[in-house]
């Protein structure tokens, strides 16, 4: 019983520390958008188009 509560104690850190992780890397991104639209246009909407935008959506979910 002790070990089955520790192992799901560990399980919820280590996706509490993948849902950190995601987070970060979501404002990242976000940051990393907004620079690029500001200071390039012409590839950002290059990029948009070549990269299809909704498999980088799923991150914003």
């Amino acid at each position: 019983m002790l070990l089955w509560l520790a192992k799901s104690a560990l399980k919820r850190v280590k996706m509490l520390k993948f849902y950190e992780f995601r987070n970060f890397y979501i404002k990242i991104y976000k940051y990393f958008l907004l620079i690029f639209e500001q200071f390039m246009p012409n590839l950002y909407h290059f990029y948009i188009k070549k990269v299809n935008f909704k498999t980088v959506l799923w991150i914003f979910e």
